[in-house]
């Protein structure tokens, strides 16, 4: 006979999300207020969650809105439940700054990758070859993510906790399909 403890986690188990669960695509307008609501109520975000990194070069001169360019991970219901999005450096329209927030409970399912790569090709249309971001949590498990997702580490800086990367986007893989 199964406890009920063991009933329960077996159950979340099988119950748990997967990047299957979702749709990845480009944000639209009618999204901003359930990405704005995910940034602001996501404690723990692992890729500079609310605004510009203190120790960016972009901190300096805060990011161009009209210049944002962001895509989601939905549910069927519609439920925005991560978005990846970057906001170019005034000055510079080459160069953006990386944000990345997924709920908890969608983390480490593979919607991460899945919002990168879509992203990273929506940057490559939009001209950007370099990124920075903030990364809060272990920098070995985001350098993995970059360079999955199309990116070349090129310097990390760690102060307090934080650690900003900088980040080359890689040209397209030979034959690789367009996202």
């Amino acid at each position: 006979m199964m406890t009920s403890a063991r009933h329960e986690q077996r159950r979340n188990v099988m119950n748990a999300p997967s990047v299957h669960d979702v749709a990845v695509r480009s944000a639209r307008l009618d999204d901003a207020g359930s990405i704005e609501q995910l940034r602001r109520s996501s404690p723990g975000a692992s890729i500079c969650p609310r605004t510009a990194c203190p120790l960016s070069a972009c901190a300096s001169s805060p990011p161009s809105v009209e210049r944002r360019t962001a895509v989601v991970a939905a549910t069927p219901r519609g439920v925005v439940v991560g978005t990846a999005w970057i906001d170019a450096c005034r000055g510079d329209s080459r160069r953006g700054h990386l944000g990345l927030l997924v709920v908890p409970q969608y983390q480490n399912v593979g919607i991460e990758h899945s919002l990168l790569v879509l992203l990273i090709a929506r940057a490559r249309e939009s001209g950007f070859t370099t990124l920075t971001a903030c990364v809060f949590h272990d920098l070995r498990d985001a350098r993995q993510l970059f360079l999955e997702a199309g990116l070349d580490v090129l310097s990390s800086l760690a102060m307090g906790g934080v650690s900003e990367v900088v980040l080359k986007i890689q040209p397209p893989s030979p034959g690789a399909a367009e996202v």
